[in-house]
């Protein structure tokens, strides 16, 4: 397996996700997107440190909302895929807080996906 450290935009991005979709980053003990998108950024870097030995450490942008892009859920559950792949080399990602804000945004997004009616709740 490789990791590798997505872009600012890719950050971006999946934040901005998570801000559209009304998720409150003090649902996960933070107090701002700019926390949710450092938080993330701490958990690509630590992985990709694990897996090849480094030292890395994150350079801290300015969270930009992106609204020009990924506005299809499709899209954006792909961004969080290849977040997820590239986050989980550390032993403790999984119920990581990254994790979970990452489970919170796909289950926002699986729900657009899921609003026809006659889908069946339960069976």
């Amino acid at each position: 397996m490789s990791a590798f450290i997505v872009s600012d935009r890719h950050l971006d991005a999946i934040v901005s996700v998570a801000e559209r979709k009304g998720l409150n980053p003090t649902r996960l003990g933070l107090t701002s997107y700019q926390d949710l998108r450092n938080l993330l950024e701490d958990a690509n870097y630590a992985s990709v440190n694990f897996r090849y030995n480094g030292t890395d450490r994150p350079e801290y942008k300015e969270y930009q909302r992106i609204d020009d892009y990924a506005q299809e859920p499709l899209q954006n559950l792909k961004l969080i895929q290849c977040f997820d792949y590239q986050a989980c080399e550390v032993n403790d990602w999984i119920g990581s807080k990254a994790w979970i804000a990452l489970a919170l945004i796909t289950d926002r997004l699986v729900s657009d996906l899921t609003q026809d009616r006659s889908l069946e709740w339960a069976i």
